[in-house]
Order: C-alpha cells, then sequence, then structure tokens
C-alpha cells in the first residue's frame, strides 16, 4: 500500500496480474485512445468542421490539435532523454512519459464535447460534460491498470490534452458538426474506427528512438540511463 503522496503518484499496475477477462476489457477501452483512432478521427472532424461551419472553426480545431500533439511529444522525449537530470531523486519513479493516450484522448473527445455541448441548454452541457469526465476518467483507469502508466504520468497528459477543450470553449460560438452535408464523411469515418481499431501505430516507438539523438546534443543528458515502460508493450 502507498504510504506518502509520491507513491501514490507512482502507482502503476501489472497487466500480467490482470484476469484474462479484466485485461480484455481495459484493452478494449485503451485502445480508443491510440493514435490509430485519434488522429484520423481529428483529421475527419477538421473535413467536417470545414463544410458544415467554414475555414476558420476548421482551422481552430486543427491548429489546437496540432499544438496538443506537439505539447505531448515534446514533454514525452524530454523527460524519457532528460527526466532524470531535472527531476527531484523521488520523482523520477513517477513521472518517465506523460500519457499520450491521456492528453489526446483528452483533447480530442473533450474538444467534441464542446463543440457538441457549448450552445446547449444548461443542463445539457452539464451531463454531457459529466459524461465525457467519467470516459475520461475511465481511459486514465485503464493506462494505469495496463501498466503503461503511472498516476501522475496518466495525470500530466490530461492536463496537457485540456490545452484544446479550454481553447474552444474560450473562442468558439455554435458550430455544427454532423449534417445531411457530412453524413457520408461521418460513415466513412465510422468505417475507418472499425477497420484500424485495435491497431496500433507505435508512435512511442518513435519517440524513444530520438532520445539518442537528444542525449547526444543536450549536454546534461548524456549519462542518464534509465529505463522506462513502454507506452504501447502491454502483456494479457
Amino acid at each position: 500500500m502507498p504510504t506518502n503522496f509520491i507513491e501514490i503518484l507512482s502507482i502503476h499496475h501489472s497487466a500480467t496480474r490482470l484476469s484474462p477477462d479484466a485485461f480484455r476489457y481495459w484493452n478494449m477501452l485503451t485502445n480508443f485512445g491510440d493514435a490509430a483512432i485519434i488522429l484520423p478521427f481529428s483529421c475527419f472532424i477538421i473535413i467536417m468542421l470545414w463544410w458544415n461551419s467554414g475555414i476558420r472553426h476548421a482551422y481552430r480545431w486543427g491548429l489546437g490539435s496540432l499544438i496538443s500533439c506537439c505539447l505531448l511529444g515534446s514533454f514525452k522525449l524530454l523527460f524519457l532523454s532528460c527526466g532524470s537530470s531535472f527531476l527531484p531523486s523521488h520523482m523520477t519513479d513517477a513521472l518517465h512519459s506523460p500519457s499520450g493516450h491521456m492528453g489526446m484522448s483528452t483533447a480530442v473527445y473533450g474538444g467534441i464535447a464542446v463543440l457538441l455541448l457549448k450552445a446547449r441548454p444548461i443542463w445539457l452541457q452539464w451531463s454531457g460534460g459529466f459524461l465525457t469526465l467519467i470516459f475520461l476518467l475511465a481511459m486514465g483507469t485503464s493506462r494505469v491498470v495496463l501498466g503503461c502508466h503511472t498516476l501522475l504520468e496518466v495525470i500530466i497528459g490530461f492536463l496537457i490534452g485540456t490545452s484544446l477543450p479550454i481553447t474552444l470553449m474560450m473562442t468558439e460560438t455554435k458550430t455544427t458538426i454532423l449534417s445531411k452535408k457530412t453524413a457520408l464523411i461521418f460513415i466513412i469515418m465510422l468505417g475507418w474506427m472499425t477497420v484500424n481499431y485495435g491497431e496500433n501505430w507505435h508512435l512511442e516507438d518513435w519517440i524513444r528512438a530520438q532520445v539518442g539523438l537528444v542525449r547526444s546534443t543536450i549536454t546534461s543528458c548524456q549519462k542518464i540511463s534509465f529505463v522506462s515502460k513502454s507506452e504501447n508493450s502491454l502483456a494479457p
């Protein structure tokens, strides 16, 4: 049992301790946060916003999504490459790599919730917001339960991902995503998600491949040699 706050933030589970049914459930949930689903989904939203509400709304979504991706990638690379050089020694077990699944799920699913709910009655906004938070909480729990991330890494991923929903809350007026004009695009999007569900683009592995380059460039990172968990290495 964790005995202090740092140990709580360092909590992660081992997937090998899950029953096959439990593993299947949590893995099914976490797949909705993978890049193979999230990134094409975000691109479809850009097209649908452009078609229904104009280029300005599509540009705002696209730019916000890009910023969220860049922030997540940059923080992942920073902590994987140089985390031990600036983190307190008691924090290095808690923070290796912010959760990309959690960050992009918060950005994309949270952003969609804002677009769909902002102009709705207040009771619907609260209800939809609550359901979105429940889904994101379940997504974050899946990352911890499957042993992919610590609690702190999930929290940081969530905080980075809020950049897009918060921006949309501050800037967007009433927008339309779904309409008769975009029905075909919506069907294609669902088809893509169905076909690619469970696929893994291994972006985390690409980021890890850049660690050597960063360490060779930044002198203070050259002597760091810790090994962190792979976001995509799940054991049944």
